[in-house]
């Protein structure tokens, strides 16, 4: 199975192309390089120069806005954290007082409680909670 992505490591396109600069002006320095004397002492040096840099992932990201996946899967985790999250509501006579309220010796209706209606709770299919995100994708997207 597929691991989850990791959407709070996402950088903008700006930091990518800061770090690709940075790490390219390094490595292609060849007067910097010779001042080690090992290459383990080199990838070291690296490696310490590029985590220093400010690569905070959402640094230049509006704070109204969140990164979410354009589509959801069961890959991305979406189907197990929101299948059966979403419900609807529809009112039925009760089929066990056929809406009297009384149960047969007069009592109220343990089944409705006396209402004479029950309240029922349906699952938003899969398919529609999808579809629904899908088109406030499309509507929300912010564009580069």
């Amino acid at each position: 199975m597929m691991d989850k992505f990791n959407y709070s490591q996402l950088l903008t396109r700006a930091k990518l192309e800061q770090l690709r600069t940075i790490a390219v002006s390094l490595i292609a320095d060849d007067s910097y390089a010779m001042t080690f004397q090992t290459m383990g002492q080199y990838r070291t040096a690296l490696m310490k120069r590029l985590a220093e840099l400010d690569l905070q992932p959402h640094s230049q990201l509006n704070p109204d806005l969140v990164v979410m996946p354009k589509t959801l899967t069961a890959e991305n985790g979406a189907k197990s954290a929101l299948i059966s999250e979403f419900h609807v509501t529809s009112e039925q006579t009760c089929s066990y007082c056929e809406g009297e309220g009384k149960a047969s010796d007069g009592t109220d209706c343990i089944d409705c409680d006396g209402g004479g209606t029950q309240i029922l709770f349906h699952d938003v299919p899969w398919d529609t909670i999808k579809n629904i995100y899908k088109k406030a994708v499309s509507v929300c997207e912010v564009k580069p």
